[in-house]
């Protein structure tokens, strides 16, 4: 439901988990968009690279 609001909390929020989630997680969530929202695939994947670099 994050994803598909688009305000910028909810994406900051989508950030922040997706950063700090397991591998495990992160295909169950790649699964699933890619699955429900397809076209949002690549910009997961930038959530999951920025969200990464907050927790280095």
């Amino acid at each position: 439901m994050k994803l598909l609001s688009g305000r910028a909390q909810d994406i900051a929020d989508l950030t922040r988990m997706l950063g700090g989630a397991t591998p495990a997680m992160l295909e169950q969530v790649r699964s699933v968009v890619a699955r429900h929202v397809p076209d949002a695939v690549e910009d997961v994947e930038s959530m999951i690279v920025l969200g990464r670099m907050e927790y280095e």
